[in-house]
């Protein structure tokens, strides 16, 4: 991921040589201006990654300098005003007892042994453990010569994918910044221009470069790449390239592409290296219930577009607001879905992203960090939202014991006493378009990443419907995964024929190994009441008669189960032995008399509630009984739950020629493709040994 791990720029500059450069080649304001410009990064970078100056210090000098100038931007600065701020990074290097060393080889050696050093910083390890990546050894430094992208104003800087990102679109895709450097683009310092906007400045030359560069990365490592390029003084030069982070839909467009319009890769290799099981649950995943409207054309539900920003990734959610990474994780611990609201977001935001819904920020571009991130987790993100604007409000806190009636969930900082008065920041966020309204932390919001869109309150969102049928990258890429032969085949866990028949119509399960009997009278509380009656009967009369009861509800259940499956596909179904505690009346059914009292019978029967106890404990988070293997013939082994769905217990099971794995509904789809992912590698795997 980039940004992970740490960057300096510009080494080798010091005050003798930005001395010596003004004084002859550079003698220009242009060429003043970019020696100091490149100077204070510098500085900036230096301190931050070698010395552990906070950046937040740096950022804080340059924002008072440019409110003095009444600079909007960093590239409104003059070469005086650059000069003057990289006077004022030597004062917060004094403020630290640290002094910027002039030696050019001190620089670099302090600098190789700060990157090193960054393969455990707390961003790089958040991402680490977030991704699950492990058994690697520690990272690599690269030295680099520099080619700058703020020389001048026939200079560049900008980041572009050989394919969109979030929807597979075969179109370069990118931005850029002119005059600018490193990390602008992504850091959202600026909002970018679109790549396809750069011969409007005079950069038309540059993009035909960039094009062609872009069809020979593509042919060259056949997949979608990453590209960072820099146009100094309108000569264009590749910086290095990646293979693209991507969203679920633009995995499957891709792969498709490459494969039926492009002829560079196979369908054995797409299903192997080109779409994961969490692109398919991507692609998956429901959006926003639209409002209704009426033939005057008002909307029934409440559906306030606060802003319209750049959909950065796809998707939806709704969460409170959380400003801070710190907040954001704070209240995912509570339990609180959260949107992460920022300016921009950086590497430093790892951790709260990953605790959040989405996000939504004020500045950056389609490639910004925010965007970035959100393509590849999968998560929605609006950015670039420009008429969202943000307002801090301080107040004073008077000594206080702890407060008992806070809101836990969006003020989990407030319940700390003090014996010392405080001041405290409190931000919120208005829209231009409702200036009158303002959103504070723990205030619901939603954002739709497919429209970029940003909406009042928390909206319900759409179960899936047809959407599966209608994807056809997704529809052509599952049969090629159905074309890799396995004897491990993949079944649904389902408890009724409507899930029967969806789990079979709509992603191709193969038979249903797990059928939960018990679950079938979850469906209404005339049928819970009859299982309470069950557990409730006190003699082997009021046992039969509750049996009784639940025999024709059973054989109606059961006819609908089989006729849903047919003859060619099997089903397993669990007879009545049902976990208890689902069954136990919810809060809001005990101010039903007759619930009370079924309670209180059941509380006297001290023998029945400490089996029914003990059979709780037994039971797993799938719902069925703890086993890793289950036989259902002699000659069959499957197994059952949601580690069945887990790829890499799938690359387990299929190693060890398990029959059957069978998972939730939703998630057989993603089992299909780590089946047919297991059964390539095990095959390369014994060719390699062969």
């Amino acid at each position: 991921m980039p940004g992970m791990m740490d960057t300096v720029l510009n080494l080798g500059l010091n005050d003798r040589v930005v001395d010596a450069l003004t004084a002859t080649s550079f003698t220009e304001e242009s060429g003043k201006r970019f020696l100091y410009d490149a100077y204070r990064r510098l500085l900036d970078l230096f301190g931050d990654v070698v010395f552990g100056i906070p950046h937040e210090e740096f950022e804080r000098k340059l924002r008072k300098l440019k409110e003095l100038r009444n600079a909007q931007n960093d590239v409104d600065l003059n070469a005086d005003d650059l000069q003057s701020l990289c006077e004022s990074y030597k004062d917060v290097y004094d403020a630290h007892d640290k002094t910027f060393p002039q030696d050019p080889e001190e620089q670099l050696m302090l600098t190789i042994e700060a990157v090193f050093k960054s393969w455990n910083n707390p961003r790089a390890r958040v991402y680490r453990e977030v991704t699950k990546t492990t058994g690697l050894a520690g990272t690599a430094v690269n030295i680099q010569a520099m080619v700058y992208g703020n020389l001048n104003d026939k200079s560049l800087s900008g980041v572009c994918f050989t394919r969109s990102p979030a929807t597979g679109d075969d179109t370069i895709y990118g931005e850029w910044l002119q005059s600018s450097q490193g990390e602008d683009v992504v850091a959202g310092i600026r909002t970018p221009e679109q790549i396809e906007d750069m011969a409007k400045f005079g950069f038309g030359d540059a993009l035909e470069e960039l094009k062609e560069a872009c069809d020979v990365l593509e042919k060259a490592y056949k997949n979608m790449m990453d590209v960072e390029f820099t146009v100094e003084d309108n000569v264009l030069y590749i910086l290095q390239c990646r293979v693209g982070k991507r969203t679920g839909i633009a995995a499957l467009k891709i792969a498709t592409d490459l494969v039926e319009k492009n002829n560079l890769i196979s369908p054995r290799d797409a299903v192997a290296k080109y779409v994961n099981v969490e692109h398919i649950e991507q692609v998956i995943h429901p959006t926003f219930r639209r409002p209704t409207f009426t033939s005057l054309g008002g909307g029934i539900d409440s559906w306030n577009v606060l802003a319209e920003g750049l959909a950065a990734s796809p998707g939806c959610a709704s969460g409170r607001i959380a400003f801070t990474s710190a907040d954001a994780i704070k209240m995912h611990k509570f339990g609180q879905k959260v949107i992460l609201v920022r300016e921009e977001t950086s590497a430093e935001d790892v951790g709260g992203m990953h605790a959040s819904e989405g996000f939504l920020t004020a500045r950056g571009g389609m490639t910004s960090h925010a965007a970035v991130v959100a393509r590849c987790w999968g998560k929605p993100c609006v950015a670039g939202t420009k008429s969202m604007h943000f307002v801090d409000h301080e107040y004073h806190v008077a000594p206080h014991p702890r407060v008992e009636h806070i809101d836990l969930t969006t003020h989990p900082d407030a319940l700390e006493p003090t014996d010392t008065p405080r001041t405290i920041v409190e931000r919120s966020v208005v829209f231009e378009e409702y200036p009158d309204v303002s959103f504070r932390k723990g205030d619901f919001i939603s954002i739709d990443g497919t429209r970029g869109e940003v909406i009042e309150g928390e909206k319900e969102l759409e179960p899936l419907g047809t959407a599966v049928k209608d994807n056809k990258a997704l529809m052509d890429f599952m049969e090629w995964v159905g074309d890799i032969p396995s004897e491990t085949v993949v079944y649904a866990n389902c408890d009724t024929e409507k899930e029967i028949r969806f789990a079979m119509e709509t992603f191709g399960a193969k038979g249903f190994d797990l059928c939960r009997t018990e679950h079938m009278f979850l469906a209404s509380p005339d049928r819970v009441r009859c299982v309470r009656q069950l557990f409730l009967a006190s003699d082997k009369d009021a046992r039969a008669k509750a049996l009784a009861d639940i025999e024709p509800i059973l054989r109606y259940d059961f006819a609908n189960l089989l006729h849903a499956v047919g003859h060619e596909k099997s089903i397993t179904i669990r007879l009545l032995d049902p976990p208890v505690h689902e069954f136990l009346p919810k809060d809001t059914e005990l101010d039903d008399p007759e619930i009370l009292e079924e309670i209180t019978k059941y509380c006297a029967l001290h023998e029945i509630t400490t089996e029914e106890k003990e059979e709780e404990e037994t039971e797993d988070e799938t719902g069925g009984k703890p086993r890793s293997l289950r036989l259902r013939r002699l000659a069959e082994v499957s197994a059952c739950g949601e580690h069945a769905g887990n790829p890499k217990s799938i690359e387990f099971f299929v190693r060890n020629k398990i029959d059957v794995v069978s998972c939730s509904a939703f998630r057989v789809l993603g089992a299909r493709l780590a089946v047919a992912k297991a059964q390539i590698q095990m095959e390369e795997d014994e060719e390699e040994r062969e």
